[in-house]
């Protein structure tokens, strides 16, 4: 959902950003497979949101084992959430489509994607790719949805290179901090 927050932020304040880095980018959620039945899910959630639903669907964001403290943690941050919030965040992510305005972000961005991520697929980062005129991704090979979760500080290092770069050459020298794949 950040990478929702980050387009909007770039088109409504682009004097704000410098660079972008989105982890997992949703590209037309709507289109995603099994998208229908996670949507029916959420529909159906009454509160308090059960723990289950919420161990299991973040659960399905990786591939490899996170620690089991952390995932407990971001359960609970989420089943604070009552399930109206749940319910408007997926309708929002499926309604708005910012892919159009996209062109307009004129700025290095990073697409950071694990090849396991079920949830936004090859096909929508490429299509991001396409769509971003400085964007670059980055695939890893290991990772789901989350590599943030999965190995952080490989993921750290990367995003810490991109934004050394820019700050410290602009644009060209972000475009080869990380090399994309």
């Amino acid at each position: 959902m950040g990478s929702w927050v980050a387009f909007h932020t770039a088109l409504l304040a682009p004097e704000r950003v410098r660079g972008m880095v989105l982890i997992g980018a949703l590209h037309r959620l709507a289109a995603q497979p099994g998208m229908s039945e996670l949507l029916a899910a959420v529909h159906d959630l009454d509160d308090p949101v059960d723990r289950e639903f919420i161990t299991e669907f973040q659960r399905s964001t990786v591939h490899q084992p996170i620690p089991e403290g952390f995932l407990q943690l971001v359960v609970d941050e989420s089943a604070k959430l009552p399930a109206a919030v749940w319910r408007r965040c997926f309708d929002a992510l499926v309604v708005d489509d910012p892919e159009p305005r996209l062109g307009e972000i004129d700025v290095p961005v990073r697409l950071l994607w694990g090849a396991h991520d079920d949830v936004t697929g090859h096909d929508g980062q490429l299509a991001l790719v396409r769509a971003l005129p400085q964007a670059h991704l980055v695939a890893y090979p290991e990772f789901g949805h989350a590599p943030h979760w999965e190995d952080p500080v490989r993921v750290a290092a990367d995003i810490a290179g991109f934004a050394g770069a820019l700050l410290a050459g602009g644009r060209s020298a972000a475009d080869s901090a990380v090399q994309p794949t």
